[in-house]
């Protein structure tokens, strides 16, 4: 579950506050050449990312307990509730898969030439 959650943020939470101009970014190149220089950033950057898994798992709460508050829990015996959430999390983790591999693409083209 907490896998979920955490791309729910990466994939959801993350984009939202950007759209919503709460949080801005650098290019991801700045981010690799200054963590290079100030091991801190990527301290920072990990508690950045604790603070967007909380925030994703309170609104993954807010979603099932309005979901369970409006069908009830006999929504959750419907064949079709099971197999959509397992679409969903298909989609879900294919699209947090997608972005793992641009990270590591940024970084490889970020890394000197030897």
């Amino acid at each position: 579950m907490g896998l979920i959650v955490s791309r729910v943020g990466s994939l959801v939470i993350e984009p939202l506050y950007k759209y919503l101009h709460i949080v801005q970014f650098v290019p991801y190149e700045k981010y690799i050449v200054a963590s290079r220089s100030d091991a801190k950033i990527d301290t920072l950057s990990q508690e950045n990312n604790t603070y967007r898994t909380l925030i994703s798992m309170l609104a993954v709460y807010v979603f099932i307990y309005a979901v369970y508050m409006w069908f009830g829990k006999e929504i959750l015996k419907q064949t079709w509730v099971v197999v959509g959430c397992m679409i969903v999390l298909l989609v879900l983790l294919s699209f947090a898969y997608r972005k793992q591999t641009k990270y590591i693409v940024s970084r490889v083209n970020a890394a000197p030439n030897e």
